[in-house]
């Protein structure tokens, strides 16, 4: 179903690294676009979250459920690569017939350390609460 040259590329030593001295990956994310047309972008705040929500102008008029996709990148990683992730899975999904389709997907995107971030400054509001 997916074809492509591999994602790991090469590795660089980082005697810097998080791991103690072992080594970053360094990836092609945008393989993982599997050349289809890159999906529409919307920047959106949820509760004071930013957030990216990847094909929402794509599915505006549409009557179909919504499935919704939350994906987040790992530690070593970043938000504009992303998009490649949700430009593959949009893509691959819109390959299919609409008949076929029994729901429409955006894919939502976040940077997990902002999550962690605001849970501890919650945290702390709450614990001010309850003294």
């Amino acid at each position: 179903m997916f074809s492509g040259p591999p994602l790991a590329r090469t590795i660089i030593p980082d005697s810097a690294s998080p791991s103690g001295g072992g080594a970053l990956h360094k990836m092609d994310y945008n393989v993982l676009a599997l050349n289809h047309r890159e999906p529409s972008l919307t920047d959106m705040h949820i509760a004071g979250l930013p957030i990216q929500v990847y094909g929402l102008e794509e599915i505006e008029n549409n009557k179909k459920p919504l499935a919704v996709m939350i994906a987040t990148h790992g530690r070593m990683n970043s938000k504009k690569n992303m998009k490649f992730f949700a430009q593959g899975v949009l893509g691959e999904l819109s390959k299919k017939d609409d008949k076929e389709r029994l729901r429409d997907l955006i894919v939502i995107t976040f940077n997990p350390k902002h999550l962690i971030d605001m849970a501890a400054i919650i945290g702390e509001e709450i614990e001010g609460l309850l003294k």
